[in-house]
């Protein structure tokens, strides 16, 4: 007979990133639990994942402009 354990999987969070000097390929998010900024650049992808040294792993759901418009 096999037994499993169970990881306990965390609930993913999500937080909307902002662009850099309305780069569209330069932006930056914090993390929804601590607030650490991280800065990436090229291309956004909204399936990358992140993860905080705090522990929390979330997403970027899009990255906002100055001027209000955004990217998904």
């Amino acid at each position: 007979m096999a037994y499993f354990t169970l990881k306990k999987f965390k609930k993913m969070k999500y937080t909307d990133g902002y662009t850099v000097n309305g780069q569209d390929d330069h932006w930056t998010v914090n993390c929804p639990d601590c607030g650490k900024e991280f800065e990436y650049t090229g291309y956004f992808d909204s399936g990358d994942k992140t993860e905080c040294p705090c522990g929390c792993v979330f997403t970027t759901t899009k990255i906002e402009f100055e001027d209000g418009s955004y990217i998904i």
